[in-house]
């Protein structure tokens, strides 16, 4: 998949992947093990959220989410 993955990123495509629950035996398993053969530095992935928010939570007047 890296490979694969590069090649289609050499074209200018913004790849977006899923991890099955398969290969190291959990999800986020699989994602340390790809970003590792891609060669993605652990200071190059995304911010997480400080809090997650709640899909049934009452918004307050005001607040952005």
């Amino acid at each position: 998949w890296v490979k694969y993955c590069r090649q289609i990123q050499r074209r200018g495509v913004t790849i977006y992947a899923f991890a099955n629950n398969h290969y190291a035996g959990h999800g986020p398993g699989t994602v340390a093990l790809f970003k590792q053969l891609y060669g993605i530095a652990e200071s190059d992935r995304a911010p997480i959220p400080s809090q997650q928010s709640d899909l049934f939570a009452e918004r307050k007047e005001g607040s952005v989410e």
